[in-house]
């Protein structure tokens, strides 16, 4: 039987069905797949987000692909708070009675532990609830809360129903096996948290190679027989080495047998009925990466994959989460910088960044309004010699990328004579001209290539309907720029 080192021994669980619960079990398989199926995500990258609603079904279970990397190790998806409010939402009709507990209510000592190869040291307390426990191990441990809480419910039902205190002493079935009884040492509730929280974030034991054509048991007897199955990520290599069998037709079905094993078939189930998905589609984690490289210009952290691939999956379209990202105080903080260095070829001051994003917040300023309001400010006459005439000649080569005619050069001194600075550097920055030239820009930078003439004409078109950081954020919901998004960042789990 496949197994993780000495020093943690492998859970092997072929839970709710195994520990005696076989007809309840099935019933709440079917509630909850069929709870699964009311999912409308929709996003960016729709054909692989559409599929995902009419796909979560037992059927249809991933067995190479149970969940993403991503998924499993973001721990930030729930505080304490949240994770107490989902226990007393899924545990409303549990009942504390003689010799039964419920999750919800359940608290206990816990032990301090030392920091370690695969989580940080965690503090312990004379008493703490189990939301506590399970946010301050997942936080420690770098791992989803979760997937703790659909562990917890796969193997005992314990999120939804009362337990006894033996049965809260094995929550986890770490360190249980089909062959053997469960090992003293591992027992507690507290215990059993920490060790199944270091064990996901083990590397994967053999016989479950990422990548490789793997060989696993339907059942604990090999008479059930095996099927070959290519593990795709890191998770879903740690959840057969946490529970080593793959479900066969008959618990794909919904029957029970002497070789139905539901274990990873309930989690998968379970994840996808109580928090939207397991899996994030490559494509959309490669659209949701450039997004922040594109627009914020660095790598995202594993919890903001999964929260804005959550909603690129649950409902949002490309362009709006896109838009969210240009409307950000980090992205408005790096144009404010970036148009400053250009302009004025130095940084703006603290104080400068606060006004325009306080602006900005309120609506006072657009951020395509700031270029226009430095331009037409006092430095940059300035700088541009004092002059009427210095300064549209500034104007034409900042915005323009060229000198004015000598015909451009006299209207435009009389214009701005009779508008003023700020008025007349918006008509600049804001002509066909510059529109066309930052469409290009756009293309270049977002696309990887230029824009044709034609694309140039019609995207100034649209960025003088729109607005510029509205078609930028259309661009970014292109299926062009989702296409190269997968080529320029490929996720390998």
């Amino acid at each position: 039987m496949p197994h993780d080192s000495a020093s943690a021994p492998v859970p092997v669980s072929s839970p709710v069905l195994r520990l005696g619960r076989g007809i309840a079990a099935l019933v709440a398989l079917a509630l909850i797949a069929a709870s699964v199926t009311a999912l409308v995500p929709i996003g960016a990258d729709s054909a692989s987000a559409a599929s995902l609603a009419s796909s979560v079904s037992a059927a249809n279970f991933p067995a190479g692909d149970i969940i993403s990397d991503t998924v499993m190790f973001d721990s930030s998806t729930m505080s304490a708070a949240s994770i107490q409010s989902f226990l007393n939402l899924k545990g409303a009709n549990c009942k504390v009675s003689t010799g039964k507990l419920c999750l919800k209510s359940f608290k206990v000592k816990t032990d301090s532990v030392v920091a370690n190869s695969y989580c940080a040291a965690y503090t312990g307390a004379a008493s703490e609830t189990a939301a506590t426990i399970i946010s301050k191990m997942s936080t420690a441990c770098g791992v989803n809360p979760e997937v703790l809480l659909v562990t917890l419910q796969k193997e005992h039902s314990l999120v939804t129903q009362a337990g006894s205190q033996s049965t809260f002493d094995i929550a986890m079935s770490f360190g249980c096996s089909d062959s053997a009884s469960c090992q003293p040492e591992f027992k507690g509730f507290f215990n059993q948290i920490n060790t199944a929280s270091q064990s996901f974030k083990r590397a994967p034991q053999p016989p479950f190679v990422v990548g490789a054509a793997d060989t696993i048991q339907y059942a604990p007897s090999t008479s059930c027989g095996t099927k070959t199955v290519t593990i795709k990520n890191r998770s879903t290599a740690r959840l057969y080495t946490y529970t080593p069998y793959v479900p066969d037709a008959a618990a794909l079905a919904g029957h029970t047998d002497s070789c139905a094993q539901f274990g990873n078939l309930n989690f998968w189930t379970i994840f996808n009925g109580w928090f939207s998905f397991s899996v994030i589609p490559d494509s959309t984690e490669s659209l949701v990466t450039a997004f922040y490289t594109d627009v914020l210009g660095r790598s995202p952290k594993v919890s903001e994959v999964y929260s804005k691939s959550k909603s690129l999956l649950t409902g949002q379209s490309a362009a709006t989460v896109a838009s969210g990202f240009f409307n950000s105080s980090e992205a408005r903080t790096r144009y404010i910088n970036a148009e400053f260095q250009s302009i004025l070829h130095r940084a703006p001051s603290a104080s400068s960044i606060s006004a325009d994003l306080s602006k900005m917040s309120k609506g006072t300023l657009a951020e395509d309004g700031l270029a226009p309001a430095i331009i037409g400010g006092t430095e940059y006459y300035v700088d541009s010699g004092s002059t009427t005439s210095g300064y549209v000649t500034a104007v034409y080569e900042t915005v323009l990328g060229r000198a004015p005619s000598a015909a451009d050069l006299a209207s435009q001194s009389k214009k701005v004579a009779s508008i003023g600075r700020t008025a007349f550097a918006a008509d600049v920055w804001r002509s066909t001209e510059h529109n066309k030239s930052r469409a290009n820009d756009a293309f270049t930078t977002y696309l990887g290539h230029a824009a044709s003439d034609s694309q140039q004409s019609s995207w100034a078109s649209n960025i003088a309907k729109l607005g510029y950081f509205v078609a930028l954020s259309h661009i970014l919901a292109s299926a062009e720029y989702a296409g190269h998004a997968s080529a320029t960042f490929p996720i390998n789990d």
